[in-house]
């Protein structure tokens, strides 16, 4: 991706797992995804496993929040040299500490501002709303943040909704059947994805608006 730098002068990549719900073409605007090398959203360390707090803890638990990303929503500027001496950073990794593949390997490229420090293209990132990459473990840990109603992209990590045996779709129901009303029909995904929303709404209103 890095490499269309004559075709595109901004992209937006998503996992094939992913769903969108609502209109996101802000993310190809300036306002929102202007100034960096990269941006991205929060990995939900509740569910990942890794240390340093999770962002969406307040106030966090133990260390301050890791920088960490997921990697299925990206937006990029495209660039050669980028692209150029990503190669050369990968050639020279130990591949398997990357436990979660090009994510590991893309966060830790992006971690710092290399152009600030005059070594090579800028590698910031920043972060965007989770709305735009909400994981079903951000649905199970966060329940309180995570609302449909405010999801525009919804990720189905963990257990696929298509994938009917899978022993781990306790709870993602809703989710899961979201994705199934978009594949049989997506014209379809509108009413279901309100049908959802006010159901969750009820069932926050009769918990006195527990999270």
């Amino acid at each position: 991706m890095w490499e269309w730098e004559d075709e595109f002068s901004r992209l937006c990549y998503l996992d094939a797992d992913m769903l969108l719900l609502k209109n996101c073409d802000e993310l190809l605007g300036d306002r929102l995804c202007g100034g960096a090398a990269l941006h991205a959203v929060p990995e939900c360390s509740c569910v990942s496993g890794r240390s340093g707090g999770c962002p969406y803890l307040s106030p966090p638990a133990g260390a301050p929040p890791a920088h960490y990303f997921n990697a299925g929503l990206l937006v990029l500027s495209p660039c050669r040299a980028t692209a150029e001496a990503m190669r050369a950073a990968l050639a020279a990794s130990d591949l398997a500490s990357f436990a979660f593949a090009e994510q590991d390997f893309l966060n830790r490229y992006f971690a710092h501002d290399r152009g600030a420090a005059g070594a090579g293209p800028p590698c910031s990132w920043r972060a965007l709303p989770w709305c735009f990459n909400a994981t079903k473990g951000l649905y199970a840990r966060h329940r309180g943040l995570c609302r449909l109603g405010e999801v525009r992209i919804l990720h189905f990590t963990m257990a696929k909704p298509w994938d009917l045996r899978h022993p781990c779709h306790a709870g993602f129901e809703r989710l899961n059947a979201l994705w199934h009303a978009a594949f049989a029909d997506p014209a379809s995904l509108p009413r279901a994805t309100l049908r959802a929303v006010l159901q969750e709404k009820r069932e926050r209103e009769s918990q006195g608006g527990g999270v």
